[in-house]
């Protein structure tokens, strides 16, 4: 993998801040023809301008431009730690996040403005540790938000009608207080019996929920939502499919699900990662393991930097391409992994004998591999967030 680009903050304020969530965004923006002369003609459709929101331990969200690597605009008001952004599948303008604070906030990144906040007494009654925005939208602009928490609950939250609201915020250039952001109380579902513990990962399959827990399972399941009963709130779930993983009972290892909803990736504590078929759901997972990592001997200077001799790879995030051929995994250790799903297809014996060849020849330029000592694991408390993040745009 090729770096690109490196986006460091140069004010005093963020050498204190920790990050743990990345995710792409856009700006949402009106393209306009020029006349001749230089002034402004009528506007002739709308653009996009690649972002980047970060967040983590400070209660602010950086939106990031990739286009010249400035600060875009901040996001303020949450009250605590960000740990999960969502950004919508269709109208990258608008991203969700979940906080420490107990509350879940939808923003628009054109204006930073709040378009609406999910707490109240019937929200979570601990952390919000992730959060999933449904890529389904109406004329009016109806959403739908899956939520995970460590009060071990599980919610969704509809909101009312949102396009004047959206619309308004693509614009919107007066003081943010003046905004009318909705506030959205009670969740349409809400349920403590999906899961028995934490649940730090959440996303929307269609319209089945996927959800994961400490106890390393990731679970497929259905709210039985209410249907026409104004205010009313669901309890009931369909169980679909259970997804289980060994060497998984540690908090905040987030799954990927690709774009095309055909591939499900989740990590463990062992560095390894395994990857479901979800248009087959007979088929066994495939186990994907990081490859050892080698001292090279003709390299002194990255013989240090690469020796993980004793350390631990713990798969914190996962990220999937689209269409599910391309499999990303970020490490405690700082490394990041890539697979790429090969074909054998039209591979001559003669292809997969000199493949063969090459890399006896690449061993014999390594001193053989050290196994590293497995340290004794030790429990992580709600306190001690590890800052890794990965998300991954291959469209």
């Amino acid at each position: 993998m090729t770096l690109v680009a490196v986006f460091e903050a140069s004010n005093a304020r963020s050498h204190r801040e920790s990050f743990y969530v990345c995710a792409w965004c856009a700006t949402d923006e009106a393209a306009s023809a020029r006349e001749d002369d230089g002034t402004r003609a009528e506007t002739s459709g709308r653009t996009r301008r690649p972002c980047l929101a970060l967040a983590g331990e400070g209660s602010v969200v950086r939106v990031i431009d990739c286009v010249d690597g400035r600060s875009r605009i901040d996001l303020v008001g949450h009250g605590g730690a960000v740990n999960a952004i969502s950004v919508h599948a269709t109208e990258p303008a608008i991203l969700a996040t979940a906080s420490k604070d107990l509350s879940v906030r939808l923003w628009h990144i054109n204006s930073g403005v709040t378009l609406a906040i999910f707490a109240g007494s019937l929200g979570h009654r601990n952390e919000v540790l992730s959060v999933d925005l449904h890529r389904a939208l109406d004329a009016e602009f109806r959403l739908k938000v899956l939520s995970g928490a460590m009060d071990n609950c599980v919610k969704v939250w509809a909101t009312p009608p949102l396009a004047k609201a959206v619309r308004d915020a693509k614009t919107w250039d007066k003081p943010l207080a003046q905004f009318k952001t909705v506030v959205v109380d009670a969740p349409m579902f809400s349920s403590v019996r999906v899961h028995d513990d934490y649940v730090d990962c959440v996303a929307w399959c269609g319209d089945v929920a996927l959800s994961r827990s400490v106890d390393g399972i990731v679970r497929m399941w259905v709210p039985d939502e209410p249907v026409g009963v104004v205010h009313a709130q669901g309890s009931q779930y369909r169980a679909v499919k259970d997804f289980p993983q060994t060497d998984a009972h540690l908090w905040w290892i987030r799954f990927a699900v690709s774009a095309s909803r055909n591939v499900l990736a989740c990590g463990n504590m062992k560095g390894s990662v395994s990857v479901w078929r979800l248009d087959d759901p007979d088929s066994a997972p495939a186990k994907l393991t990081s490859f050892p990592t080698r001292r090279i001997s003709a390299t002194k200077g990255m013989a240090e930097e690469f020796d993980q001799k004793g350390k631990l790879q713990v798969v914190r995030q996962c990220a999937v391409n689209e269409d599910g051929t391309i499999v990303i995994a970020a490490c405690d250790t700082g490394l990041i992994y890539r697979w790429d799903l090969c074909r054998n297809v039209g591979r001559s014996e003669e292809d997969e004998e000199d493949d063969e060849n090459e890399s006896d020849r690449a061993d014999d330029t390594t001193i053989e591999d050290e196994p590293a000592d497995e340290p004794e694991q030790r429990p992580e408390t709600a306190g001690e967030l590890p800052g890794v993040s990965v998300d991954v745009n291959m469209r």
